[in-house]
């Protein structure tokens, strides 16, 4: 969705919201943010800690609302997707860490979903920068796409062999 917001965007919005792509990202991010910690919340839903839920999500809400109330005067309506951003990786980190040291419980495979998020960031970013320069993004999105598949051709060819 990062890749082709410009396209959704000028589809869906038209010229009159073109400057919301600039929000795309932060809020794809913080989907994926909010992504990862529902499986932590799940575990604290098991042991029906649903105290923990709330309290967590009041506290994100809270750091949304005091985010929004500072930055949005000096930013815009950008900021709130950076302040969303900002409380669900609050969210995320506060989740893991309870499950982590209060539950003692290592679940999920967290350095792969933290590596997730960071290469998403970090790839999300990367075509960010190349919004102005239109063949190159789509080169990296085919570039990207290409890898990806090669990248996990075992598993293609097993779903292929498996299901076609």
């Amino acid at each position: 969705s990062i890749a082709f917001a410009i396209e959704a965007i000028h589809i869906l919005g038209g010229a009159k919201y073109s400057k919301s792509v600039d929000c795309v990202a932060p809020i794809v991010i913080g989907v994926v943010c909010q992504t990862i910690y529902t499986h932590y919340v799940d575990i604290e839903m098991h042991f029906k800690k649903t105290q923990i839920v709330a309290i967590g999500t009041l506290l994100a809400a809270l750091l949304n609302i005091s985010l929004n109330y500072y930055f949005i005067p000096h930013y815009g309506y950008i900021a709130a997707a950076y302040t969303t951003l900002a409380s669900y990786l609050a969210l995320l980190v506060l989740h893991f860490s309870i499950c982590r040291w209060k539950f003692n419980i290592y679940l999920y495979d967290d350095k792969f979903m933290f590596l997730a998020l960071l290469v998403t960031s970090i790839v999300g970013w990367l075509i960010v920068m190349t919004y102005p320069y239109t063949e190159l993004r789509y080169a990296l999105i085919v570039v990207g796409f290409i890898s990806f598949v090669w990248y996990f051709k075992k598993y293609f060819w097993f779903v292929k062999q498996k299901f076609l």
